[in-house]
């Protein structure tokens, strides 16, 4: 009795050395509670989510990117134009914006309406090696029923609207120039705005 008492009294040590090993000093850790504890590996299960999230928006706009440039290509056919120029308005943070009234979801990379109404959101300007005469717009987004479209290529000076995925020709009396600006109004409340392409031509 001696002897398996002795052997169950070391195994039962192996399994809390080991126990402990995991824990630390208590199931507290070096946190002073065990709400405490709790709370940090929750924190730490949410970063890794975050992190996940984030890797796969990446990945979705990469995907979205190549989609992008396959049109690219299938224009040039159809359209027998040699160039073609695409623009994502991507930076870092994601689409660059100006003077938005949305929330910008870091998570997510895109725009969202959490107001109870309509709102409007804008690119930031981009620099055009020439100047735009033909043009297809690209929007991915949500909640976008009703909403008005508009490019601008002054600079966002004068805005003319514009139909997503049809090829748009600028109108001899449109104002001209090089510097190319992205308007949607009408956003309804919960309206996602999630990448905006332009592909356009001379």
């Amino acid at each position: 009795m001696n002897i398996i008492g002795i052997n169950l009294a070391k195994q039962a040590e192996t399994i809390f050395n080991t126990t402990k090993t995991k824990l630390g000093v208590s199931i507290k850790g070096t946190q002073s509670t065990l709400d405490a504890r709790l709370d940090a590996l929750y924190t730490k299960i949410n970063n890794t989510s975050d992190l996940t999230n984030a890797r796969i928006q990446a990945d979705a706009i990469n995907i979205i990117k190549m989609h992008e440039r396959i049109n690219l290509l299938q224009l040039q056919t159809k359209y027998q134009k040699s160039n073609l120029y695409f623009d994502d308005f991507i930076d870092a943070t994601g689409t660059s914006v100006s003077g938005v009234s949305m929330t910008f979801n870091s998570t997510l990379k895109q725009y969202e309406n959490n107001t109870a109404s309509v709102c409007a959101w804008k690119t930031t300007s981009i620099t055009s090696a020439i100047v735009p005469s033909k043009c297809m717009l690209i929007v991915n987004g949500s909640g976008l029923t009703g909403a008005e479209y508009q490019i601008s290529r002054n600079g966002g000076s004068t805005l003319t609207a514009i139909t997503p995925e049809t090829l748009f020709s600028f109108a001899s009396s449109i104002a001209t120039g090089t510097s190319i600006v992205i308007r949607i109004a009408n956003i309804n409340p919960n309206g996602v705005i999630g990448s905006v392409g332009l592909i356009w031509s001379e």
